[in-house]
Order: C-alpha cells, then structure tokens, then sequence
C-alpha cells in the first residue's frame, strides 16, 4: 500500500520535473538568459524613469529579429555595460560576480571563456529553477550586503505558449503616458484666415512621442460684403486672437500641463481655467489702470477750457399728414437698444483648443474613436449601449442680408431628413435637391408676353436668378419675396416625388440680429420692407400656416426682445422650434448664471470655441437635457478642415448638428465623418436611432415648478427621460 501510494505521490513530481526540463530548453533554445541578462544591465546603466516602459520597448526591439546562437556567458556585454558605470555600480554596492543557474551563490565560475574579461564591481543576475513549470526561471538581484534577494521578476511574462505577451505584461506596470509638450501653430482655416492649431506630445517609456493635433475654429462672423476699413479691421482683430492663443500655448500652457496625465480630463480642464481666470483678471487690471489714465487726462484738459453751452432743444418733428393739436393714435413700441456684446479675451481659444486636443490624446493611446471618448466622459466614464446620429441640418440656400436679392430674412434654408433615414440617405437626397435647384436657377426663366413693344410685362426692375456658392457651403441666390425660396424647394421635391413634412422637414435661420435698423427702429426683412416686433410675430405665424413642413426658426429674434420670444412661443411652439443661436449667451455665462429660460425657446445652438472647455460642453449638454431643450451642435461661419466636432455632437448626443451646405471641403469632410462613424456603429451593433420629433412646449409655470426636481435629479446624475416619439405635428403639453 506505502509504495502504490508513494508510486501515486511521484507520479505528478516526475510529470512536473518533465514539464520545468522542456520550459528550461525551450528558453535556452530561444537565448532568453541572455537577451534577459543584456537587457537588465543595459537598464540599470541607463536608469531610465520609467523602468517598465524601457523594458517593454527593449524587449519589443529584441524579439523581433532572429536569435543569434547562444554564447557561454555574456561576459563582454557586462564588460562593456560595467566598464561605463564602474562608479555608479560601485556605487549602487552591487555584488561582482555573475552567477548562473547551478553555481553557488556569491562565487565567480572559473575556467570559462571570457571569465578574465568581468571586471571587478558589476551587477549581476541569476537565473534559478522555479516551481512553476510555466516559469522555470526566476531573475533574481543579489545585494553584497546580505546576499537576499532584493527583487523577483517572474519569467512568466515569457510563456512559450504565448508569445509576445512579455511586452504586454510589463506595458501593464509601465508608467501611464503624461504631457511633456503642447505646440501651438497658425494655420489657415477654409476660408484662408489665419486659425489656431494644437498638438500634443506625451512621454510614453521615457521618449516623447506626437499623438494628435487639432485646429480651432474662431468665432468671428464672416461679412461677404463688408466695407474694406470693416474687412481690415476684423481680419487684424482676427490675427491678434490667433497670435496671442498660440503665444499662449507654447510660452505658458506647455509648461502648466507638462507631467499630467492626458486622461484625467477634468484636472487638465480646471488648469486651462484657472490659467484663463488669471489672464481674464490680467486683463482687466490693465483696462482699468488705462481708465485712470484717461481720467486723469481728461480732468486736467476740462480744468484748461471753459464749459460747453448747451443748445436748446429743437422742437418735436411734426409727422406728415398730422394736423396740429391732433395727437397720433398709433404708439409704437420702439425696440429696446442692444446688449453690451460679451466680450472675448483676446486669445481665448487656446483653452478650448487644448482642451480638445487633449481628449483627443486620450481617445488615441486607448485605440478608440473620439467619440467613444466624449460619450464615456458624459455618461460618468460608462459607455452608453447604443449611440444615435444627430439629425442633420442641411443648408441648401442662403438669401441673408448679404445676397445680391431683396430679400433679407432668410440667411439659410435648411433640409432636415426624415428621422428614420440614415444619415447618407438624407444626404444623398439633399445632394439631388441641391443639382436640381441648381438647374433651376440656370435655366433662364420662359418669355412672358409683352404688354407694350419693348416692355416686359414682368415686375419693373426684376433680374434673372442667379445663385453663387457662399462660405456656408450653400447656393446665394438673389430671390426677392419670402415665399420664392420655398417655392422653389417645394417644386423641386415635387419633381423627384419627394414630399415636403414626409420625407423631409424645413427650419429658417432668420438672423434677426442683422436685420435690425436701428435708426428706424424696425427689422428690415425685404430691401426697403421694415416691421416693427408686433408685425414680425404675424409674419412667422402667416409663414408657418403657409409651409408647414417648416420646423424650426433659427434666431427669428435679437436677445433683447425677450417680450417677442414668448409672444412666438405661446403661438409657435406646439408646431415649431424655436431655437435661439446668436441670441443666446455663450456656454461660460450659460453654467454661470445656470439659467437657459432666456429668452424663451425650445432649444439652443452650442459652438466649440474660445475658452469652452471638453468639461463645459458636457456640463451645458447635461443642463439642456434636464431642462428638456433640444441641443443644436454647429458650426462656426470660418469653419477648418478638423472633423472633431462630428466626434463631440454625437459623443454628446445633441438633437441636431448644423454643419452648413454640402460643398467646400472644410464642411464636406464632416459629413464624410459622419458617414465613416455611422459605419463603425452600424458594424458594431451600437447604432441607435432618433424617434419621430417631438413639441415639448412648457408653460411659464411648469418650467419654475420643474426647476427645483430636475436641479436635483442632475446633481445626482439621473437625467429625465425623453417623450415617446410621436407626429410632429402633434404637441406634449409637459404637467407641473
């Protein structure tokens, strides 16, 4: 019985020695001792900061070429390490012998080549028989003192049966990548103006490497018509902002940020805003102490003269036609003066294009796409099951103030594709509009019948349609009432069986803002055609009873007349969005003041520039969710040629992006952005899809009694849920 039981006992001793005496040959077979021996004392010579980091790139450049037949010992490899850092081993109290697997502990074997050539004082290493079958060999650095083992590296990470898995193991221990250089640059964005673009280095196993860059797109509007003291203004007042932001990056925010890790965004964030909390203070210390200076001037210049008399003041402009004693029954409200505009430190962007390119970095040393990212950073570093497309905003033409028609109000049509289509269906078929339009307009109208010989019996004065490509990548044609646009559109999806609030929907960006003539008082919507507010509330309401496949009113107002907002609310918005852009404050006052109820609107346009950091943008579109506001991402006028903001609309999960028409190659390239990431979902099965739109119109009071609940619910990270999709053209009346 003993000796069947002790024949059990050594039946799994043998079969384990067996396994450790096939390891052992097979490491010997493959030089792995020696690659080991060299590579440990080449990093000890060298003591690089990161010591895994080092190993991992040694051992990947190591592996790679065949092995070169095994040699005795590696004598002249320690020679050569030793003999260049003799002080430093002495130093460090290393041991001077080499001692190999089966040699005791502490003696120099003899009679082996090479033995003379080891100098004195070295370290050495040791490679012992393991218990683990899997790792015969244990790396073992032996300390003079007291001869015990100091430091124990498994050669486990060397599996024979997985090989190339040592480098991944030790890329595991190796120090995370930090920032060690921030590049700023001028570039020149798609309109060729000067714009500002970032890259980033980082330190990845002691060597700084380039991961990314980005380009910033500034805020400045774009004027096709402007004077030439207006267009030499702004393109200085541009080449400053640009000139001071790369300044900046490469003078301060380099060294602000060297040694962080590029994947804690919101400490790289609160860096880049208190170094811009710092240059605002800056800058307002200089404009004050010119104040006084100019007080000072001032006072002592009035002491020097005598006093103005002041003219009396002329009497009232009688009206034409009033008769005197008579009083006009017909007050018009004037318009009230514009906000001060908010004012934009000089070189602000920086901070935004840092912030991007930051997360971008993260996004590229993790191997995932930035949108994979900015989803992860907005949902608390948990990836969303599915991600959807925003519905997109298509331009397809632009009869703003600055085109050659009468017409004024309408800056740019917008297609909108039906929610259920995919994003290059929708686009496929507003290209085909768009060719169509564009035949139209060439295509000179048919000979009307002359009421006179030598007249045409056409409006007096009335040119031929003529269409031009504007910076926002749509057709600038000169259409001269507000219904000929639409017309037109209309008749072209009538054209290609295409249904008008079917197949796809329209919105308006109305530009309000530079359609005010102040000197009247009123909003010039048609060359030489004024309306006061009162008349422009009829006229949007008359307009979407005409065309109600129209959507959505991008800017129908300025800021200042919020008492119009509600008036076109109440009446618009159970069928219509009304979505506020340049009439909303920026994303840094927004979460300052913490208030997005004026003016009243159903939702808002968000812009990537100046100071707005990866963390506000999260912040805003946290806030917008809670409040139930739609979020609109877009694009500035002078857009670059970087596609990073498709990445942030859809990692944010906005409603719609505005990106402008389908031509220039700064617009193209985003839309092809989304083609590319709408693949990758559909391949990945995480693509989700926007349900049919929806009118969420709030009372007055329902919005200040879902104030203090939904305060609350996204501090704690729960945010409402959507309605159920229904008709557009039905509303949600939202309960208190």
């Amino acid at each position: 019985m003993g000796d069947e039981g002790g024949g059990r006992g050594c039946g799994p001793t043998r079969e384990l020695r067996r396994l450790k005496q096939q390891a052992l040959e097979y490491y010997r077979e493959n030089d792995v001792p020696r690659r080991l021996e060299e590579l440990l004392n080449s990093t000890f010579y060298l003591q690089p900061a990161d010591v895994y980091g080092h190993l991992v790139g040694t051992w990947d450049s190591t592996r790679s070429p065949p092995a070169p037949p095994p040699r005795p010992r590696a004598a002249a490899t320690l020679c050569a390490c030793a003999a260049r850092s003799r002080t430093r081993i002495a130093a460090a109290g290393w041991e001077t012998a080499v001692v190999r697997e089966g040699d005791p502990a502490g003696q120099q074997p003899s009679g082996e080549p090479g033995a003379e050539e080891i100098p004195e004082r070295k370290c050495f290493i040791l490679f012992l028989p393991s218990r683990s079958w899997i790792a015969p060999t244990w790396l073992l650095l032996f300390s003079h003192i007291n001869d015990s083992a100091i430091t124990k590296v498994p050669t486990i990470l060397f599996d024979p049966v997985e090989k190339g898995n040592g480098a991944n193991c030790l890329s595991k221990l190796a120090k995370p990548p930090t920032i060690c250089k921030v590049v700023g640059k001028h570039v020149l964005d798609g309109l060729g103006l000067p714009t500002l673009q970032v890259e980033i280095f980082c330190t990845i196993q002691n060597f700084p490497k380039y991961i990314c860059s980005v380009m910033m797109a500034t805020h400045f509007e774009v004027y096709e018509n402007a004077v030439p003291e207006l267009a030499e203004a702004m393109e200085a007042e541009r080449l400053d902002a640009v000139s001071t932001a790369v300044r900046w990056v490469n003078e301060n925010i380099t060294q602000e940020l060297q040694g962080l890790e590029p994947s804690n965004q919101a400490e790289v964030d609160q860096v880049l805003r208190t170094f811009f909390e710092n240059k605002v203070q800056e800058d307002n210390e200089g404009k004050e102490l010119e104040k006084s200076l100019e007080k000072s001037a001032v006072h002592l210049s009035s002491s020097l003269m005598p006093p103005p008399t002041t003219p009396p003041p002329p009497p009232p402009a009688k009206k034409k036609g009033q008769k005197q004693g008579r009083k006009s029954t017909i007050i018009e409200k004037p318009i009230p003066p514009p906000e001060p505009v908010e004012p934009v430190l000089c070189g602000s962007m920086a901070i935004g294009a840092v912030s991007l390119a930051v997360a971008k970095t993260i996004a590229v040393l993790d191997s995932n796409p930035l949108y994979f990212h900015i989803a992860s950073l907005k949902h608390h570093q948990e990836q969303p099951a599915k991600l959807t497309i925003p519905l997109l905003m298509v331009s397809l033409v632009s009869c703003g103030k600055s085109s050659p028609g009468k017409l004024n109000l309408m800056k740019e049509v917008i297609c909108i594709p039906h929610p259920g289509l995919m994003a290059k269906q929708g686009v496929e078929m507003l290209m085909e509009i768009q060719k169509q339009i564009s035949k139209t307009i060439e295509t000179p109208p048919p000979p009307k019948a002359e009421m006179k010989k030598g007249h045409n019996g056409g409006k007096r004065g009335q040119q031929p349609v003529t269409g031009k490509m504007s910076h926002l990548g749509c057709l600038t044609i000169n259409y001269d009432t507000i219904e000929q646009p639409l017309l037109t559109i209309q008749g072209v999806c009538a054209n290609l069986g295409l249904e008008l609030g079917t197949n796809l929907y329209l919105a308006i960006n109305c530009a309000a803002h530079e359609l005010v003539d102040y000197s009247k008082g009123k909003y010039e919507v048609m060359m030489g055609t004024y309306k006061n507010t009162t008349e422009m509330v009829d006229l949007y309401v008359d307009l979407i009873s005409k065309f109600p496949s129209i959507i959505a009113l991008i800017d129908p107002f300025r800021k200042e007349d919020s008492e119009q907002w509600d008036s076109l609310y109440n009446a618009l918005g159970s069928r219509c969005y009304l979505i506020a852009g340049s009439a909303s404050k920026s994303i840094a006052t927004l979460l300052e003041e913490g208030d997005i109820s004026t003016p009243r609107s159903s939702g808002r346009i968000i812009k990537h520039t100046n100071q707005t950091t990866l963390s506000d943008l999260v912040e805003i579109s946290n806030l917008m969710d809670s409040k139930k506001h739609l979020a609109v991402f877009g694009s500035a006028e002078g857009e670059s040629a970087d596609d990073s903001l498709v990445d942030l609309a859809i990692g944010l999960g906005v409603q719609f992006i505005k990106l402008g028409g389908l031509s220039r190659g700064e617009r193209v390239t985003k839309y092809n952005r989304i083609f590319t990431i709408e693949e990758e979902l559909v391949r990945n099965g995480t693509l989700g899809f926007k349900g049919e739109l929806t009118f969420v119109q709030l009372s007055e009071e329902d919005e200040k009694a879902d104030e203090e609940p939904e305060a609350v619910a996204a501090e704690a990270g729960e945010l409402p849920g959507r309605p159920e999709p229904i008709f557009p053209t039905e509303v949600i009346e939202e309960a208190a």
